[in-house]
């Protein structure tokens, strides 16, 4: 059977209430739990007065006049690599909580506020838990630059309340083709770059380490070698600019 033909015959037999939009053939060594992928999540809140009954399967209800300004300066703390160990559910399994956010855009039209947010990947409740504590920014609990302390804090009491699920939907899963030739990220605690041109024909990345706090060096180097490795590197050369001893 054709690659493109395959959605047609599964949705003959998936329940209505699920549809494969489309169906296409991958290398035999692809692996969607090792490509490079970027998720996005919306978060729906209905922001009125009184209820709308037709939205209450796919949006969260709040009656409270929320700041939508407030909400997205909130939101930039977030955008780029950090420690989300703050907004997942202490009983999450995965042992690494770095994560990296894309963007974040909060929009509205008419009385729907939606959360938009693009990431290399999500801890578990980590979508709604942010929505959950933009939530509270917006109605006033506690000021947009807050969300720092919030990250810097790595407890998950310090953030907000857990947004209900009916409000979330996964929109796209977008896998990477090519791999960019550098892969740069920085905030307060660490600095680096990597570049992965070399990795398809020499099997080699190269890996600058520019500035980093000592607590958290083992972690980005164990992180960012597992993840060259991951993407076909069979070494990877480290530079430490501030040179190191240790």
């Amino acid at each position: 059977m054709p690659a493109d033909k395959i959605c047609f015959a599964l949705n003959q037999r998936l329940p209505e209430d699920i549809r494969v939009q489309r169906s296409e053939e991958v290398p035999a060594d692809w692996h969607p739990r090792k490509a490079n992928c970027i998720k996005t999540y919306e978060y729906k809140v209905l922001n009125r007065k009184i209820s709308m009954p037709l939205e209450r399967l796919y949006a969260h209800f709040c009656y409270f006049n929320l700041d939508l300004d407030k909400m997205r300066e909130a939101a930039a703390y977030l955008v780029g690599e950090h420690d989300f160990k703050s907004f997942c559910t202490v009983r999450t399994q995965a042992e690494e909580t770095v994560r990296t956010i894309y963007s974040l855009d909060i929009t509205k039209q008419d009385d729907m506020i939606t959360i938009r947010i693009s990431g290399s990947g999500f801890l578990y409740n980590m979508v709604r838990i942010i929505a959950g504590t933009l939530l509270e920014v917006g109605m006033g609990a506690y000021p947009p630059e807050h969300m720092e302390e919030i990250l810097d804090a790595r407890d998950r009491q310090a953030a907000g309340r857990t947004a209900p699920a009916r409000g979330l939907t996964l929109v796209s899963m977008e896998y990477q083709k090519e791999l960019p030739d550098w892969h740069h990220r920085e905030n307060k605690y660490w600095k680096y770059d990597i570049l992965q041109s070399h990795i398809k024909d020499e099997k080699t990345a190269f890996f600058v380490l520019t500035r980093c706090v000592e607590e958290e060096l083992d972690g980005i180097l164990r992180r960012n070698i597992h993840h060259a490795f991951q993407n076909g590197a069979e070494k990877v050369y480290v530079t430490d600019l501030e040179k190191r001893t240790g």
